[in-house]
């Protein structure tokens, strides 16, 4: 099978991603477009591991505009897999872009995740922001009792972190924030340096590494983002 899975929300995408791998129990292998070319992704999409395993092949194909998907799916006609093959975008994909002009003639599988912001996760994230640590973890407790998804938890500290970023590193973008988010966010800053904004990043990506590759359940991630961010 084919997946196309574009959209704004990460979270959502990255647990479609997984769930297609633990439906299987099959193996991941996360790629990225502009460090392969078509050749070597059919490859890995057509080759079944010496013990039979199936296999998920996720290829990032967010900020490429090059990639050859002609001739990758040139490639591809006429072939069977029982592997299964995802291109994922971490941005919504154009109507004009290969892979959703073509979906229905090579019968892809295509899924957009849209962001859903909840009002509810805001008095968490204020905390966590304002390095409260003790009322971080009461409000995180709200959110699980409420049947929140620990994903999209990790995905608005993400979302809060990058926010800090745009204000500290003087961002344009920072410009485009709602001024109420503007003014809320300056407030924070004063608790950050830089240096530390650089240490989350790193954390965040390793904490995500750890979620894809099944190294870390997202139950655990948040209480460690919150002991790294609230100190």
């Amino acid at each position: 099978m084919i997946y196309v899975f574009h959209g704004d929300d990460p979270v959502l995408l990255r647990q479609s991603i997984l769930d297609i791998k633990n439906s299987g129990g099959a193996s991941l292998t996360d790629l990225k477009s502009t460090d392969l070319a078509p050749s070597e992704i059919a490859s890995r999409y057509l080759t079944m591991d010496i013990f039979g395993q199936k296999s998920v092949v996720s290829v990032d194909v967010t900020k490429d505009k090059a990639f050859d998907f002609p001739g990758l799916f040139g490639l591809l006609t006429d072939k069977k897999s029982g592997n299964d093959l995802i291109f994922y975008s971490m941005s919504t994909l154009p109507k004009t872009h290969y892979l959703i002009k073509e979906a229905s003639k090579f019968k892809f599988n295509v899924k957009e995740f849209k962001k859903e912001i909840k009002v509810n996760v805001f008095n968490f994230l204020d905390s966590l922001m304002g390095k409260n640590k003790r009322e971080a973890y009461k409000e995180l407790n709200v959110l699980l009792e409420k049947g929140d998804d620990e994903f999209e938890i990790l995905g608005m500290c993400v979302y809060a972190i990058r926010n800090l970023a745009f204000c500290l590193f003087e961002s344009k973008a920072f410009e485009k924030l709602h001024p109420f988010v503007k003014s809320k966010v300056k407030s924070q800053a004063g608790k950050f340096s830089k240096e530390d904004v650089r240490k989350l990043y790193r954390l965040f990506y390793e904490t995500d590494l750890n979620l894809k590759s099944g190294k870390m359940e997202a139950d655990l991630a948040i209480p460690l983002i919150i002991e790294k961010i609230a100190v």
